[in-house]
């Protein structure tokens, strides 16, 4: 643990009071920017702060903002096979070996896309992308990354 580490605790949400955690390095992270992450999260006006994976959607003003996450800072992003059935995510990047990302891009998964899972299956899951079914392997779904 460096001793430039600092950690901001503020709360979210009017009902559920759930604590968020504001998190830099002293002296590598722009003032400005920690600054502007405590006044977005300070205006975040829900009842409840269900699950802080989906702060981004309240703090990002836009998908160019430099407080879309996982994009700009490494952030929240996570493998598209964690998704829950009805959840909807953009699609960040493709992993793998690039005959993989080719394909996997060429039937839809290019980042940017939005994609949606509609069930699961005992390999895999029933994806919605670009208009199309796809029922797609778990160890593919693996190498998808969403945000």
């Amino acid at each position: 643990r460096t001793p430039s580490l600092r950690i901001r605790e503020q709360l979210a949400g009017r009902q559920t009071v759930t604590p968020v955690d504001i998190v830099w390095i002293d002296g590598l992270t722009d003032p400005e920017t920690v600054a502007e992450v405590e006044r977005r999260v300070a205006d975040i006006d829900i009842d409840a702060m269900i699950a802080t994976g989906s702060l981004e959607e309240y703090i990002a003003d836009d998908i160019n903002s430099r407080f879309h996450l996982c994009q700009k800072t490494g952030g929240i992003m996570m493998a598209l096979s964690l998704m829950s059935i009805g959840e909807t995510r953009t699609v960040v990047k493709v992993r793998g070996k690039e005959e993989v990302v080719r394909h996997l891009q060429d039937i839809g998964f290019a980042p940017g896309s939005q994609v949606q899972v509609l069930g699961e299956t005992a390999a895999g899951m029933i994806l919605l992308v670009k208009g199309a079914r796809i029922a797609l392997d778990r160890s593919l779904a693996n190498k998808i990354m969403v945000a």
